[in-house]
């Protein structure tokens, strides 16, 4: 686990008013593996950067001798002022089953870009979750229905010459569609971590994904105009 680059998206996260005055916040961590991603907002804490009153953290992970090193040092980390509850699960992160237990933690995002996917996963999300769908790939049931993004990831990676990308523009998609995170951090982010020699190539999906996402705000604005 790169602890450190989880740190620095923690940190353009909180540079963004929405998550800068949250007083609490719910993490779920699939695959934590032994170092949790919970760290590095203690080290915020400690500096006195944010000022979280309370966190539930929950860790999804497979091996036990993970677990215990995840939960002692969260003992050993954890600030005194700070309200904290967690627990690891020792799961396989691809077990369904496994969400079921957690309906409590609503995701802000659900992207689904298969139909298997959707089938497991889409279906029964909370309303306030933004349900994002490849619609090459994912047919949502019109009977539920339910407000959704779509964006062609694979097809408009395709047209870019290199599929690799797809990821890329559905992250440019996302800084569109939702108002968690700016565009500026998300792209800073993104080129931060590409392989030197593709940022142009990654600038291109990053931008494609966020024009198809401002159309579809735009779109949806008119509709409920």
């Amino acid at each position: 686990v790169n602890l450190s680059k989880i740190c620095s998206i923690f940190k353009e996260l909180f540079r963004h008013s929405v998550f800068f005055s949250k007083t609490k916040l719910k993490i779920l961590d699939i695959g934590c593996g032994p170092s949790p991603a919970i760290l590095p907002l203690f080290e915020f804490i400690y500096d006195g950067i944010i000022n979280l009153e309370h966190i539930k953290y929950v860790g999804i992970e497979s091996e036990d001798k993970a677990i215990e090193v995840g939960e002692k040092i969260i003992q050993e980390f954890k600030p005194e002022k700070l309200s904290l509850t967690y627990e690891f699960i020792k799961a396989d992160a691809s077990d369904f089953k496994l969400y079921l237990n957690l309906k409590d933690i609503k995701p802000d995002i659900v992207i689904t870009l298969s139909q298997d996917a959707y089938n497991k996963y889409g279906k029964n999300i909370d309303l306030n979750t933004r349900l994002i769908i490849d619609p090459d790939l994912v047919k949502p049931d019109v009977q539920l229905n339910q407000k959704y993004f779509s964006i062609p990831t694979n097809r408009m990676a395709r047209e870019l010459g290199k599929v690799v990308v797809a990821n890329i523009i559905l992250l440019g998609f996302v800084a569109a569609v939702c108002d968690f995170v700016t565009p500026d951090a998300l792209r800073k982010s993104v080129l931060s971590s590409v392989p030197a020699g593709t940022e142009e190539l990654n600038t291109k999906a990053f931008e494609a994904g966020y024009q198809y996402g401002l159309e579809q705000v735009k779109k949806e604005s008119v509709s409920h105009g």
